[in-house]
């Protein structure tokens, strides 16, 4: 897919989780430097300065179907899920991804890729 398609594929159809994945985002093999090109290119389509009404909605929505599949009873000590069940990191990693993708337009402090040192961000 040549570069310009992508760009432009997000700005006309990019969906808020792949604006969320794009956080994380980071080139890893190739010419890092093509890769580095393209994110800094996608910035304003991660980062919106305005509140986007629509993000927040369809981000409830993901948090509905997350809850839908994998189940998000009461939190047991035993046989609880740290990493997927409620309370667990997936969890505090949405919550941040959420936070950045609302705020981080206005305020570029959130913008950083790793979970915890972003909640001292946040906090």
């Amino acid at each position: 897919l040549p570069v310009l398609a992508a760009l432009r594929y997000y700005e006309a159809r990019g969906q808020n989780w792949e604006r969320a994945a794009m956080i994380k985002g980071r080139p890893v093999a190739g010419d890092l430097a093509a890769g580095a090109a393209f994110l800094k290119e996608l910035q304003p389509y991660v980062w919106r300065k305005y509140m986007d009404y629509a993000a927040i909605a369809d981000v409830h929505s993901i948090k509905r179907q997350i809850h839908a599949h994998k189940g998000h009873g009461e939190i047991a000590v035993k046989g609880h899920n740290v990493k997927l069940g409620r309370g667990g990191i997936r969890e505090i990693e949405f919550f941040v991804q959420t936070q950045q993708l609302i705020a981080g337009g206005r305020f570029p402090e959130l913008r950083g890729r790793e979970t915890v040192p972003m909640l001292g961000a946040l906090a």
